[in-house]
């Protein structure tokens, strides 16, 4: 069984090792601005799908909030479902 270190040098080796423009003090806390780690793990996370990104981004930008979202269902589909 890994210890809580361990586990949180592992998160942070594996956002370091994306080398993007991270703003860690908002990215990695909650609405109250607590640091959280299961934050930072699901940022991380999602943080891999976006590698790509640092090629967009400007020098003095930075990444401060990742999320998931969805299409939500047409018009047609809202009017058939009901």
């Amino acid at each position: 069984m890994r210890s809580d270190s361990a586990n949180t040098t592992t998160i942070l080796h594996q956002a370091d090792s994306l080398n993007l423009p991270l703003d860690r003090e908002i990215l990695f806390s909650n609405n109250k601005g607590i640091y959280k780690k299961r934050i930072e793990k699901r940022q991380t996370g999602l943080l891999k799908n976006i590698a790509f990104l640092n090629n967009f981004l400007k020098e003095e930008e930075r990444i401060l909030l990742i999320t998931t979202g969805f299409s939500p269902a047409s018009f047609l589909k809202q009017f058939l479902i009901v």
